[in-house]
């Protein structure tokens, strides 16, 4: 089994009604060389059949609902990928997120965290308005 490039990894919990739309994004993008991991944090609804019948190829952890805090964390100890693609489960990307992600990271090793502008959309998924995250400037994040 080769080490995919990126893992995308989505945290879920009662989200099947959602749950497609964001597989299908991840399937239809331009970067192939991706895993995906789905941790269902005890979800009661039809998550896991969702799952299987979008993305069978995912891997699937169902634990029992522990909270964010440590879904996220087996998000991360479950990836093997080089990089990690964190994906709400009620989010979608555009096809060539990880594409310009990947070439990005790769071009600058010293960079270690890239993020997008996001799209708020309504129930149809209609754009309504791009939300531009604004982060404090310095050396917040280290390793070790």
């Amino acid at each position: 089994m080769s080490t995919p490039k990126v893992s995308v990894v989505i945290p879920t919990y009662n989200r099947a009604h959602l749950i497609g739309e964001t597989l299908e994004s991840v399937l239809a993008q331009t970067f192939s060389d991706y895993e995906i991991v789905v941790v269902d944090d005890g979800s009661i609804d039809d998550t896991r059949s969702v799952v299987a019948r979008v993305s069978p190829q995912a891997r699937y952890i169902y634990q029992k609902n522990t909270g964010i805090p440590e879904v996220l964390n087996v998000c991360v100890r479950a990836a093997r990928g080089e990089y990690i693609q964190h994906l709400g489960s009620d989010d979608v990307l555009i096809d060539d997120t990880l594409a310009r992600s990947v070439a990005l990271l790769d071009a600058h090793p010293d960079v270690a965290l890239v993020h997008g502008a996001a799209w708020l959309i309504d129930g149809e998924s209609k754009r309504l308005s791009i939300s531009r995250p604004t982060f404090a400037t310095g050396d917040y994040i280290r390793s070790g």
